[in-house]
């Protein structure tokens, strides 16, 4: 069963093939949420916006997405010594 990232991916998928008749589309979970549990960061919140700002109002599609960016992760690594120029 899954869990953690790929179970929000999972229940954003369902959320959009519900609203496959007014969108026009539908999408497959295994496909789209493959390697949701191998971000290193919680995705609750992003996917979270993608739910709240898509939907249907009377056949017609709304979404509002543009506002929904997904976490970013910083990479760190240990500075380097600074490497001069041999004076010539």
């Amino acid at each position: 069963m899954p869990t953690g990232n790929e179970q929000l991916c999972r229940d954003y998928v369902d959320h959009m093939n519900e609203l496959e008749p007014c969108l026009g589309l539908s999408y497959d979970a295994a496909n789209f949420c493959m390697g949701a549990d191998d971000q290193p960061v919680d995705l609750t919140s992003f996917y979270a916006c993608l739910v709240s700002n898509t939907s249907c109002e009377g056949g017609t599609p709304t979404m509002t997405v543009d506002g929904c960016a997904p976490p970013v992760v910083t990479q760190v690594t240990p500075s380097a010594e600074p490497v001069s120029d041999p004076v010539r």
